[in-house]
């Protein structure tokens, strides 16, 4: 049997559109700004920077440019950031539709990019214009995360069909031989339901020690400017709820990394990375208690403002190994599922007995 694959590089369109590689790129770009904004927008309030521009859009009544002071342009720096990526995002969404070979499916995760830069940009607007109220701040900061959940999500759907291309040849020997009862690695790559539904669990509490942690945050002393309002909360109790989120969160990824150690999805599988799932939910476990160290450490030393923005970056990395984790395992059930698939379509049409199939 002769498989053939189109390659999309030659077609006629190729010649005006941009490759399959080249968009992911930019998606790529993207997300790097995206990632940056986050810990741009941290390092302005913690030099007490927020109100460094007291006015939105320009920077002060009459100014849309600030002379020369270390608050205004830090703020400003921030918003030159903001600016770059709205271009970026742009070049995404318009750059979907010229992608080779189309693929209409990324249009509404491409503009989703657009759409919530352009939240952002009156969100911060707002924020501003409200003082730096603590609530504002904090929505600012998880609606960041909802864009680079976006671009990750953008990011890895783009290259669906080149890992698949890549890996044809490979899974069609090895739905073969598993036809003549034979058990390649490929067809071990469904996870268990319970994996799936932990993998769920961890992704979910990541997000609730995020949102917590925004508590702690706009309760705390590192305002972004010496006379914005704090949330009324005490700092001992919240930063204790913090914490305890943090250990439910550790329990989580434990339980998985045992239930991916067991089971076939920790079988290595293309696209993910180059490292198994078991591998990235020891990445994952090492950065959350590294992070839940940090954690503890800064709040002994009185919150310091350069340990702050380690455990802002720290907080990132944590819930990026976990999106990603869940992301590989939700594409290898994917994968699982169209290689069961082909497995019966290539057994019917090759007209061998599946020995070993199941």
């Amino acid at each position: 049997m002769v498989v053939t694959i189109a390659n999309p590089e030659t077609s006629p369109e190729a010649a005006t559109g941009i490759s399959a590689n080249r968009y992911r790129q930019i998606v790529g770009v993207a997300g790097v700004f995206l990632v940056l904004i986050v810990l741009s927008g941290s390092a302005v309030r913690l030099t007490q920077s927020g109100l460094g521009c007291e006015d939105w859009p320009k920077c002060s009544e009459g100014q849309l440019v600030p002379e020369w002071a270390f608050h205004s342009w830090i703020e400003f720096g921030n918003r030159l950031i903001s600016g770059v990526i709205g271009v970026i995002v742009i070049a995404a969404a318009l750059g979907a539709y010229r992608r080779v070979p189309r693929r209409p499916d990324l249009y509404p995760w491409a503009w989703g990019l657009v759409a919530g830069v352009l939240a952002q940009v009156v969100l911060g607007g707002m924020t501003v214009w409200v003082d730096l109220h603590p609530l504002f701040v904090s929505v600012h900061f998880l609606l960041s995360i909802v864009l680079i959940w976006n671009v990750m999500v953008l990011w890895r759907k783009s290259a669906i069909e080149t890992d698949a291309v890549e890996t044809n040849a490979t899974e069609t020997d090895s739905i073969l031989q598993q036809a003549a009862g034979q058990s390649p690695s490929a067809l071990t790559l469904t996870p268990s339901a319970l994996t799936l539904n932990l993998s769920r669990a961890v992704m979910v509490m990541a997000t609730v020690v995020l949102m917590v942690g925004t508590l702690v945050t706009g309760t705390g002393p590192n305002s972004g400017d010496s006379q914005a309002l704090r949330l009324s909360f005490d700092l001992r109790s919240i930063a204790q709820v913090h914490s305890a989120t943090a250990w439910v969160l550790v329990a989580l990824i434990v339980a998985l990394a045992f239930q991916l150690r067991s089971q076939a999805a920790a079988t290595r599988f293309e696209g993910s990375g180059g490292k198994t799932p078991f591998a990235q939910v020891q990445v994952l476990l090492a950065l959350t208690v590294s992070q839940g160290a940090l954690g503890y450490l800064q709040y002994a030393l009185g919150v310091p403002a350069g340990l702050v923005e380690l455990h802002v970056a720290g907080s990132l990395a944590v819930w990026c190994v976990a999106l990603w984790l869940h992301l590989t395992l939700g594409s290898m059930t994917s994968a699982g599922s169209a290689v069961t698939s082909s497995t019966s379509a290539i057994v019917t049409d090759s007209g061998l007995t599946p020995g070993g199939i199941s």
